[in-house]
């Protein structure tokens, strides 16, 4: 999974944190480097993707974190 996020202090947090609430493990995460407050591209790799991407989905809807 390829998203955009802010690169501010929190935003990797935030979805790790919304992963373990969903159980999904993670298996990899990669990642650009950015100015702070300044997107980047982050790739993620999880146990289960379907479910990881209806997360990234609410938290796009909830937050406006992430861009997917």
């Amino acid at each position: 999974i390829v998203v955009q996020m802010w690169n501010r202090p929190g935003s990797l947090s935030a979805v790790a944190t919304q992963f373990r609430k969903h159980a999904i493990n993670i298996q990899y995460v990669y990642g650009t480097s950015s100015q702070a407050g300044e997107k980047m591209t982050i790739v993620f790799s999880g146990e289960d993707n379907d479910k990881a991407m209806e997360v990234f989905d609410a938290m796009v809807l909830e937050e406006a974190a992430v861009t997917v």
